[in-house]
């Protein structure tokens, strides 16, 4: 199984993380009212990344006849930045947790996949190919996991034990926001639809009015001109008879 496994699943354990010595408490407030503001400005950064990516669709990781994952793009990112010099603390723990956020999805998948993967090799369903495929696949995504953690504790104490919570975390805030953005971008177009529709049907109206109109004033036309057409008949025919008395 993936170590850790459902552990990043949970919320961010700050609740935990504030409750420390009784002897002394206004400074371990302080610490931690820093500690979470600091861990809001990141999350809010990291959700405004997220949302402006093209993708994240799980499939685009792997290919589709074997298990070959290609990491996302913030693993790599976070590697240049590290190399850099003069580069700030904060920075390396923004790029980190962008990177733990992207991997979430990864750990997921091969969470759940392990389970099945696992079932139907036993029961002979899957080749052996695939299921040394799956099992290099685990090992890498074991090994992101465990290099994450490592990052995340040298760049602050304790925080490797949080790191892939807090992600977590942020992955399903970042989903949830997508989703209700999504929502309401529907709800617009089905009201801009609908607004639409309904000049459309009321331009139809109008139109079916001019229209009837028309066919009313050509039919009284019509009707005045065999009027007149009888008149000038009757007429002639009075004309007619009394030439011929």
């Amino acid at each position: 199984p993936l170590q850790p496994s459902a552990a990043a699943m949970d919320p961010p354990p700050e609740a935990a993380s504030a409750a420390g010595s009784s002897t002394s408490p206004l400074p371990v407030l302080l610490l931690a009212g820093a500690a979470l503001t600091a861990l809001g400005l990141i999350a809010l950064l990291i959700v405004r990344y997220f949302s402006s990516r093209s993708t994240t669709n799980i499939n685009d990781l792997f290919s589709a006849d074997s298990y070959a994952i290609e990491f996302p793009p913030e693993c790599d990112a976070y590697d240049e930045l590290k190399e850099r010099d003069g580069v700030e603390p904060w920075e390396l723990k923004k790029a980190l947790m962008k990177r733990a956020v992207a991997g979430i999805p990864v750990r997921n998948y091969m969470q759940e996949e392990e389970q099945k993967i696992r079932r139907l090799y036993k029961k002979t369903m899957v080749s052996t190919a695939t299921w040394q495929s799956f099992q290099d696949a685990l090992a890498s995504v074991i090994e992101e996991i465990e290099y994450v953690t490592a990052e995340a504790e040298e760049l602050e104490e304790g925080w490797g034990q949080q790191v892939w919570h807090q992600a977590a975390f942020f992955y399903r805030h970042f989903i949830t926001m997508r989703k209700r953005a999504q929502d309401s971008a529907a709800r617009e177009k089905q009201l801009r639809n609908k607004a639409k529709k309904a000049q459309e049907d009321k331009k139809k109206q109008a139109q079916n009015l001019k229209r009837q109109e028309e066919e009313r004033v050509q039919q009284a036309e019509r009707a005045a001109q065999e009027l007149l057409a009888m008149e000038e008949k009757k007429h002639k025919a009075a004309g007619g008879g009394g030439g011929g008395g």
